[in-house]
Formats: structure tokens, sequence, C-alpha cells
């Protein structure tokens, strides 16, 4: 399908929709074209990722859709004023050159009039105007629930109380915001939806929680399409859920995190918990100056850690690379598709198991006290000061490895490279 197929079929599908309305949808939906180009890509994936227009007229129809017949208009569009939205447009209105009419805003309560290009779906200017500002005291657990706002979680300046602020456009009003049996609860209301682009959803809607610095319960949050950060707060248990954009967790103190981000980045730098479980879907997750347990998941893109200080490091990537630097832990490492690189200089670390079936492995520190370093495809590599017996294995490349002290066997194997032991005469060595 290419750009004025798409056009073409979102018009016809909205056929019962306002003819403005339906004109602006169109225009919107005419501009991811615009933007996608300019990313490189093809009108047949621009249709691909944004969905059927069947399925996308349905959800405006849900969310506006008052029947034809309603409206005293044929379903078909006769004796419409506008007669559709094409797939090229032209504004056949008048020049005018003098300065622009001044704005006469709504009366207070009223809906703004709709800009052209805003369809209220989260693309231009939105309907709704949105100015929430409420505090709440005695708060044991907060539940967050939105599906078109970024959220911002920040200390509180008044010891315990929880301060609530939801402000900027949204395409429509129906929020909840409430505490009962000390669970605050924020929930936005509207219809959620997908466009397969993030970029395609803007986002003008600004959540921001404050929470006291003596909290002691757990927060929830869940996010469809927004950034999500969390910034110097502390609490039993941080879980968070972002359908798109970025995460990022910053110099935070709960017991245990969990955090999922579907299509974003994840940043988690300067926390601290006994556990932590990771994940990013499609986007990179980056792990900085952090204690405790991590058990960190990436799926499509890069994972790196550097500075962790904690008992166990788990990471795998499905399909980019692992990088782990400075760290002290016992790690568990395993890259489907990509290079595993660990470099600790300088650390010793308590045992290491890292594979990668399509990779490389590398590894150098001061000193580790057991090694499993395998690679179904690539090159394996050890560089350290001292190890305490190494497994190293390589199924069609190179094993390498070089040590000063050894305290344990050396079994090294390679099906189809070379192997290069560079290790003191009096080890037990397996080849």
């Amino acid at each position: 399908m290419k750009k004025n197929d798409f056009l073409t079929e979102l018009s016809n599908s909205l056929a019962n929709l306002d003819p403005g309305l339906r004109d602006e949808i169109c225009g919107d939906f005419a501009d991811h074209f615009t933007e996608g180009a300019e990313r490189g890509l093809s009108e047949e994936d621009i249709c691909r990722n944004l969905g059927q227009p069947a399925s996308i007229a349905e959800q405006f129809l849900n969310e506006y859709g008052a029947s034809a017949s309603d409206r005293g208009v044929s379903p078909s569009g006769s004796g419409r004023e506008t007669g559709g939205c094409a797939a090229e447009t032209t504004d056949h209105s008048p020049a005018y050159n003098g300065p622009p009419p001044a704005a006469v805003p709504p009366a207070s309560g009223a809906r703004p009039a709709r800009q052209k290009g805003s369809s209220g779906f989260g693309f231009g200017n939105p309907p709704y105007e949105i100015n929430i500002e409420k505090t709440f005291t005695d708060i044991r657990n907060i539940h967050i629930d939105l599906i078109n706002s970024n959220l911002l979680f920040e200390p509180s300046s008044q010891s315990g109380s929880v301060s609530v602020s939801v402000k900027g456009y949204a395409r429509h009003d129906r929020f909840t915001v409430e505490s009962r049996d000390g669970q605050l609860t924020v929930t936005e209301n509207g219809t959620r939806f997908f466009l397969g682009f993030i970029f395609s959803l803007s986002v003008k809607l600004e959540t921001v929680i404050r929470v006291p610095l003596d909290f002691s319960g757990s927060i929830f949050a869940k996010v469809s399409n927004g950034a999500t950060q969390a910034r110097d707060v502390h609490g039993e248990r941080l879980q968070i859920k972002n359908s798109a954009r970025n995460v990022r967790i910053d110099s935070c103190g709960f017991s245990a995190f969990d955090v999922h981000v579907s299509a974003g980045s994840l940043e988690y730098t300067n926390n601290g918990a006994h556990n932590a479980n990771l994940h990013a879907t499609a986007g990179n997750l980056s792990v900085d100056n952090a204690t405790g347990a991590i058990d960190a998941d990436c799926t499509a893109g890069d994972l790196r850690i550097s500075r962790h200080e904690g008992s166990l490091l788990k990471a795998r990537a499905a399909a980019g690379n692992i990088l782990i630097s400075e760290c002290a832990a016992e790690l568990d490492i395993h890259a489907a598709a990509g290079d595993v690189k660990i470099q600790c200089a300088g650390k010793v670390l308590q045992s290491v198991k890292a594979h990668s079936s399509a990779g490389n492995v590398k590894l150098y520190a001061e000193e580790a006290d057991s090694l499993n370093l395998t690679s179904a495809a690539g090159n394996v590599k050890v560089s350290a000061r001292k190890i305490g017996g190494a497994r190293l294995s390589s199924n069609a490349g190179n094993v390498k490895a070089e040590a000063w002290e050894v305290d344990g066997n050396v079994d090294a194997h390679s099906s189809m490279g070379n192997v290069h032991l560079y290790l003191p005469d009096d080890v037990n060595c397996r080849i």
C-alpha cells in the first residue's frame, strides 16, 4: 500500500465523522508520510508501521464518532460541504498578507477551538487544557496509569505529603486523582491507541508526582506513550511498565526495582536495591553505578553495565552487544547475536560465565576466581593477572588466554580455529 491508497481508505472509513475533523485527521496522517520520508522510509514501510486504515479509523470513531444519520448527513458523504479528504489536498482559500488575527480565549471550562492539523488524538494541538494540583497525606502506595503523558517522580519538600501535578493538553479531560485506604491513584481514562510509530504520537501532557523522603511504600506506574523518569525517590518497591519512549531511573533507593520498557531505552543510574529486574524490548539498556543483584535483559539493543557492586549480575542481549566494565560481582552473561566484552581492570571477579552464539567473547580483569567463556561462532580471549581456573571454548573461532598466575586447570578448545595460551609453565592445561 502507498500513501494515496492509505489516505483514501482512511477517508472512506471515516465517512461518518464530522467532515472538518475527518479532514484534519487525514492531514495529520499525511504529515506522517512526510516525516517518515525524511527518516529515509518508503511509503510502503510507513503504511506497514502505521497499521490498517480501517483499524485506525475505528479508534477515532470510538473516540469521537456520532453516526452520520444523527447529524442528518448521508454516510456516502452527499450533501457535505466538504467532500472528504483526498490523498493530496490543496488550499483554495484567498491569500491574506496582513497580520494574524488575535486569538480569542475560550470561556472558562469551555473546550478550546480546534486548530488546523489537530485531530485531538495526540497530534498538533489537542483540544483540552488540563491543570490539576492536589496534595495527599498518609499515602502508603502509589498507582499511576497514563496513556499519553510524560511522568516524573521527584522528592517532595513536604514531609509525609504526596503531591500530584498534571498540566498540559490532552484529547480528553477524563482523569481520576484520588486517595483511598492509603493508596493514591492517578488514572487517565481515555482510549489506548498505538500507531506503530513512536514519534507519531506527540506528548503534550506532564504528570509530576512529588514523593516525600520518608516514603516507605510501593510505586506502580504504567505509561502507554510518554517518557518516565524517577529521581531521588525511595521506598519499598518501584515497578514501571512503559510502552513507548524512554525511562530513566536516577539516584533512587528501593528494596526492589522492576522496570520494563517496550519501545524505548532504559537508563538505570546511581541506584541501590537488593534486587533489580530491568528489561528493554526495543531499545538500549544501560546501568551505571548500581548496587545489589541485577537481572538485565535487552531484546533488540545494546546492553552496557558499568560500576556495579553486588552479589550477582545477569545480563542477556538477544540482538545487540554486551559491554561490562568496572564491575565486581559474579557474572552470568549471554549474547545471542552480538559480542560480549568484559573490562574490569583492577577488579576481582568472583566467577564469570559468558557466552555468545554469534559474536566474540573477551575478558580483561585483575583477577577472576573461575572462568567459563564460550562462543559458537566467534573468538574467545582472556587477559588477567590471575585466574582461578578456566574453561575456554569456541566452535568456529580462535581461543587466546594470557595470565601471570593460574590457580587451577585450564581447558581450552577450538573446533575450527587456533588455540594460543600464554600461561606459567607449571599450569595444567588441556587443549
